[in-house]
């Protein structure tokens, strides 16, 4: 589930304002409604966000609505319904939150029974969805909601940045024609020209982290794994006598086929000097889009591991397992200048095509004719 900034997405969705919404400083849409529980009611302001498909309420204020709530060992509502609904901010951020609950919101003579996800900190949000039932905004165009292959859901405009034609089953750019015909760009684990150079600072000393547990059920994909990594050249095991100055930890993952083994380097993130470089947003992606027709979104298939790292550079990504230590070739997950390096990877890839856009490893790619170019 989406929740995106308000300022960026009332042109696209042709809101119209109610006279009882504050606009502050011409970037929020602020309104002040009471809100209940069977417990109590409040006045929340909230702000109206049409680009989110949900609604958001601070831990804080929920305390207020149910003020004799039992909470749990964490100091969390233990009545709230908790469900595998990921958040994500506009940024690609994942937004925590502790479950949800059924509210009673009212605008005017209007009640309205909505669901609200309980979230750590920030200001109360309203949806587009519960935005348009309290009669606070009006949309003024087509809106599909397209579901995703998980737990999320997207919202798209018919009428504003591109129209996308119905997928014909006989067309010749089928998904698996694609796959067939470019088989060998889908094939394994791809790779930048050229090598990258991890910074630290020398003047931090090098530190050494005990190996953590493999718990007893993973121990024999762990084993595979680290095979598999050395077999694509993603780590290489170190000789007995070889040296390395830091040693890292790892964390280890079930996932639906096999583990995910990531690097844990909370020592060495803080001798990292960070390559600072900007990350699109998505009001730069936005604009890109202006006057598109045809969209498509492509997925980097382990995107860090698409940059070489230099020899020294590998040595600090070390780390220890009961079968002996390893080190990095490409750039591991959880590392704190990964994001940084791969954008600008990314950017130097597709800065000069047109219509081509990345944020991390999500490839954007539009066309502006009939014929997709």
């Amino acid at each position: 589930m989406y929740y995106y900034s308000v300022d960026s997405q009332l042109n696209s969705t042709e809101s119209t304002c109610r006279p009882n919404i504050k606009e502050s400083n011409r970037k929020q849409l602020l309104i002040k409604l009471p809100i209940f529980s069977k417990h109590a009611r409040r006045d929340i302001q909230f702000k109206i966000d049409s680009g989110a498909f949900g609604n958001l309420l601070p831990i804080g204020v929920y305390k207020k609505l149910y003020p004799k709530e039992k909470l749990d060992k964490f100091g969390h509502p233990s009545a709230l319904h908790r469900e595998n609904v990921k958040l994500v901010a506009y940024n690609g951020t994942q937004i925590e939150q502790y479950g949800k609950c059924l509210l009673t919101v009212k605008n005017r003579n209007k009640n309205l029974e909505t669901f609200f996800h309980i979230v750590p900190s920030g200001v109360p949000i309203l949806g587009l969805p519960t935005s348009e039932a309290l009669g606070l905004i009006a949309v003024n165009c087509s809106i599909d909601i397209i579901p995703s292959l998980g737990t999320e859901t997207k919202i798209r405009h018919k009428n504003d940045f591109f129209n996308i034609e119905k997928e014909s089953k006989n067309s010749a750019l089928e998904k698996q024609t694609i796959l067939r015909e470019y088989s060998d760009v889908f094939e394994g684990v791809g790779c930048f020209q050229g090598e990258c150079s991890i910074n630290v600072d020398e003047s931090i000393p090098p530190a050494v982290m005990l190996p953590r547990h493999v718990p007893h059920a993973l121990k024999e994909k762990f084993k595979e794994e680290l095979h598999n990594l050395v077999e694509q050249d993603i780590i290489a095991p170190l000789a007995a006598d070889e040296h390395a100055d830091w040693l890292n930890s790892f964390v280890c993952a079930a996932k639906k086929k096999g583990i995910r083994l990531c690097l844990d380097p909370a020592k060495l993130n803080e001798a990292i000097i960070r390559p600072y470089h900007y990350t699109p947003t998505l009001d730069d992606i936005l604009q890109k889009l202006n006057g598109a027709k045809y969209l498509s979104i492509l997925d980097a298939r382990s995107g860090y591991w698409n940059i070489k790292l230099d020899k020294k550079s590998s040595y600090y990504t070390t780390f220890g397992t009961e079968h002996g230590r390893f080190r990095f070739l490409r750039l591991p997950f959880g590392v704190i200048c990964a994001s940084d390096m791969f954008q600008k990877k990314i950017d130097e890839t597709y800065s000069d095509l047109r219509g081509v856009c990345g944020i991390a490893d999500d490839i954007v790619v539009v066309g502006y004719k009939d014929d997709g170019t």
